[in-house]
């Protein structure tokens, strides 16, 4: 899509709209919350530019069929791919027929598409919804069928655009001078790289008594000190869970990567809702001892430790895999422990696959485990070193920087907190693709611990 400058530029445009829309909205202007997608406002306000801009061009190129047409199929193909996955991980967690249904309709769509079923599923929208949308009154020489086609296939490729933009922003860090958190404190005389160690190191905001965890939708970080919000792309369950342990004392010190794109100026605390959404709740040790969903899992040790039903292990590795070649890998060298999920198909970029890892360090005291470090990174491998990387642990990654996401030290976190919460399975649970193929290590661990640990006598000193 890089060779149609005149889209790019419209798509600019709308996303910078779109995002003052946003910061309208948490700031407390709900009049543009629950309207249509911006490019269908555009097409029902009859928008200039849109019509006597973007449409001609855009059609000219349709009909030319240099490229744009695969563009959008493309595009689609993946949009429909990501909510057929979205859906399985969906019917993993609540197995009813709804999940089904949808599931068995994605993939009927996609089996068939093109370019015509993307004006037939068009063509029907516009009648069922968009016709009866447009004012009786208006004048509707540009707001036709065909026109909504078009816009629908605009639609199509400004959700790609988005995606690439999100997806760029989310495995790039600018330098710190440039990131736009340190402009931002910039502005108010404060220079992160002197201020905050964390941010220095790994570009992250250190969370102190002048922030504050938000947990919802979406996750941010509250600047009480200058009324401002910054989103952050970590799981609100995940989020809920570290806000607890922050107000119980268990972690002494947090820092997250912030996006700033989209700077919130408000102290109002705005959540979206989701009406047909489950809520959910950290995992508790009852729900981990009902998973069976790695039951077909195979267990593959690449290093065993030399010394046997010790608690902790000293130093071993292995994975647990299924039969699609995912794989979840755990490191165990002496007080640390790295969680590393590998799929078969990982998320490619231009230049690398992209894997995740959980890192922690833990201690024990009384026979409790709890964890004085976390850490989460995306691991960025050539497309050389991820094939060694499914069958070598020792593989590094090295295409790119290592990105973390947010960081934990100097605390004591019980593995399990309070009401039975269990912290670091919850926090692998709302990460990775597959979370449950870890659930074999975390048996294992419970086994040796239960035979290491042994209960004093009574009247023994």
């Amino acid at each position: 899509m890089n060779s149609y400058s005149y889209l790019l530029d419209f798509f600019r445009s709308l996303k910078e709209e779109e995002n003052n829309s946003l910061k309208k909205t948490f700031g407390g202007d709900f009049s543009k919350s629950g309207s249509f997608p911006i490019l269908t406002e555009k097409y029902l306000e009859n928008n200039e530019d849109l019509f006597n801009e973007i449409i001609p061009k855009f059609v000219v190129d349709l009909r030319a069929g240099n490229g744009i047409n695969d563009a959008i199929l493309e595009a689609q193909k993946e949009a429909i791919k990501s909510d057929i996955d979205f859906l399985y991980k969906k019917l993993e967690e609540f197995p009813v027929a709804f999940y089904e249904t949808q599931i068995s309709h994605n993939e009927n769509k996609l089996s068939k598409l093109s370019m015509a079923s993307l004006e037939m599923e068009a063509n029907s929208i516009f009648d069922e919804v968009v016709s009866r949308t447009l004012p009786a009154n208006q004048n509707a020489t540009y707001q036709t069928k065909e026109n909504y086609f078009y816009v629908f296939c605009l639609k199509i490729l400004f959700d790609r655009f988005k995606f690439e933009i999100s997806n760029s922003e989310k495995y790039s860090v600018p330098t710190k001078t440039e990131s736009k958190i340190y402009k931002y404190y910039k502005s108010f005389d404060v220079d992160l790289k002197e201020s905050d160690r964390q941010f220095l190191k790994y570009d992250l905001l250190s969370i102190d008594e002048s922030e504050q965890i938000i947990s919802g939708l979406p996750s941010r970080i509250f600047d009480k000190k200058n009324n401002s919000q910054f989103l952050i792309d970590i799981s609100q369950i995940i989020l809920g869970v570290f806000a607890h342990l922050m107000s119980s004392k268990a972690i002494k010190s947090i820092s997250f990567l912030v996006e700033c794109e989209v700077v919130f100026q408000t102290a109002e605390k705005y959540f979206i809702l989701l009406g047909n959404e489950q809520s959910k709740s950290p995992l508790c040790l009852a729900d981990f001892l009902c998973d069976t969903r790695d039951h077909q899992a195979t267990k593959e040790v690449f290093k065993e430790d030399d010394a046997k039903n010790i608690f902790p292990p000293h130093q071993s590795a292995g994975r647990f895999f299924d039969r699609n070649n995912d794989s979840a890998w755990y490191f165990i060298d002496q007080n640390e422990i790295y969680f590393e999920e590998v799929l078969d198909s990982p998320e490619v970029l231009d230049d690398c696959a992209v894997t995740q890892l959980i890192h922690i360090e833990y201690f024990m005291r009384d026979g409790e485990v709890f964890l004085s470090h976390m850490d989460h990174e995306y691991i960025f491998y050539s497309y050389d070193e991820f094939d060694k990387r499914q069958r070598d642990f020792t593989q590094k990654g090295s295409a790119r920087k290592r990105i973390k996401t947010f960081k934990i030290d100097n605390s004591e976190i019980p593995l399990i907190a309070e009401g039975n919460v269990l912290v670091l399975n919850t926090i692998l649970e709302h990460t990775f693709k597959k979370p449950y193929l870890f659930n074999g290590f975390f048996r294992e661990i419970v086994g040796m611990a239960n035979k290491s640990f042994k209960p004093t006598p009574k009247g023994a000193a």
